[in-house]
């Protein structure tokens, strides 16, 4: 089944014996183009606390607008803390030896949805959601709106389109022309 990645943002996470905090962010592989982390807000007030949940612990079965996963509350619970794999967009937080051992493929969809994207011969649109498989939980889309070029109009880009991702400029590059993304699939 396919899901958008806003549209996990906020739903409450199923844990084998209750409900268990909600989504706050999806964590991706930029290089394998699959899910790596769900961020999960395990609703803590003072301190709130924030984990992370494996990509091996999900299922793919929906259940009642949940977020069904294989661990109990108390597993949960007892993730990592969302500081113990930061995405790029945070490692600049990190001493230059930390940096320097951090994983430099690591990418938070909360940065990236909203990125600008430049085609080969210009700029475009931005990025306005990534569409994930849960069979595997691998990103299959980039939907990109490409309001600068054609407005209202939305394509579903391959990640083998993706040239890089740029932290710095909030830009990801395609290896891709105008013309060629014009003739990618539409979304509705």
């Amino acid at each position: 089944m396919l899901r958008s990645v806003k549209a996990l943002r906020g739903r409450p996470i199923a844990a084998r014996d209750g409900k268990m905090g909600e989504v706050v962010d999806v964590y991706f592989d930029d290089e394998r183009w699959e899910l790596r982390y769900l961020v999960v807000d395990t609703r803590h007030s003072m301190p709130q606390r924030e984990v992370l949940v494996p990509r091996a612990c999900l299922t793919s079965e929906p259940e009642k607008g949940e977020l069904p996963v294989q661990l109990t509350r108390a597993q949960v619970e007892h993730c990592p803390e969302v500081e113990m794999d930061l995405p790029v967009w945070r490692q600049h937080e990190l001493s230059y030896a930390r940096r320097a051992m951090a994983d430099r493929h690591l990418r938070s969809s909360g940065m990236v949805i909203g990125f600008g994207v430049h085609a080969l011969d210009g700029n475009l649109g931005r990025v306005e959601d990534l569409i994930l498989n849960d069979a595997g939980w691998t990103v299959c889309s980039l939907l990109i709106a490409l309001n600068r070029w054609l407005p209202g109009r939305r394509v579903l880009a391959p990640p083998a389109a993706v040239e890089s991702i740029d932290w710095c400029d909030r830009e990801v590059c395609l290896r891709l022309t105008r013309e060629a993304l014009r003739a990618l699939p539409t979304a509705n």
